[in-house]
């Protein structure tokens, strides 16, 4: 397992992978936000590597880079309260 940064929403520690319908993402178990699910013909440890890579992805980070939301492929981590859950950066709201 890689090192998994802390909740952004809560900032709690308590946050794992998860598997659902062979969607892998990490959740947190404190707010139960959760993260983009990586879905694909990969392995599961690819897959598992992947949405580990996208939790950590933080806004600080795409505003020091020089990527620009629209051609970027990251995903805004959202709670589950929210309404625009796993939009890519740059899409509009629904």
């Amino acid at each position: 397992m890689s090192n998994l940064l802390n909740c952004p929403f809560c900032n709690s520690g308590d946050v794992k992978t998860a598997n659902t319908c062979g969607a892998i993402y990490v959740t947190c178990k404190s707010c139960e936000s959760y993260g983009p699910m990586v879905r694909g013909t990969g392995g599961v440890k690819e897959r598992i590597k992947a949405a580990e890579e996208k939790w950590n992805v933080r806004e600080s980070h795409l505003a020091s880079s020089n990527l620009h939301a629209n051609s970027c492929s990251c995903h805004v981590v959202a709670k589950v309260s929210d309404t625009t859950n796993h939009l890519p950066l740059g899409s509009p709201a629904p």
